[in-house]
């Protein structure tokens, strides 16, 4: 059993305001196409290393420059960390041995080759 990880955009302040003007103007759709969804980052499970999503590639590049960049723009939703935290959490269990098969490993980090978690 693990913890799965999620993440959110903040949105910015220019993002709130086109997102008022839909909703005063009933553009229910429109607004829905632009509101910040929950992004799975990856999981963690005892004894494992942090395994990541990878998103096929759909949120960040590939370089820790960008995955990092784009997870620190995020909060981290259904549970109650900081950045600091989960990072803190990853580079821990990156010292772990446990891994499974189907993994492949990007810039120091293990991602799941599939986007299926459970």
């Amino acid at each position: 059993m693990g913890c799965n990880y999620y993440g959110r955009l903040k949105p910015t302040e220019e993002l709130k305001k086109e997102m008022r003007a839909l909703i005063v103007a009933n553009e229910f759709d429109k607004l829905r196409a632009i509101t910040p969804i929950d992004i799975h980052i990856g999981k963690s499970s005892i004894g494992w290393q942090f395994i990541f999503n990878h998103n096929n590639w759909k949120y960040y590049g590939k370089s820790e420059r960008q995955m990092r960049g784009f997870i620190d723009a995020c909060e981290i939703i259904d549970k109650f960390i900081t950045k600091e935290e989960f990072w803190e959490l990853v580079d821990v269990k990156k010292k772990l041995d446990g891994c499974a098969d189907d993994l492949t490993e990007w810039f120091g980090y293990m991602f799941s080759d599939s986007t299926d978690f459970s």
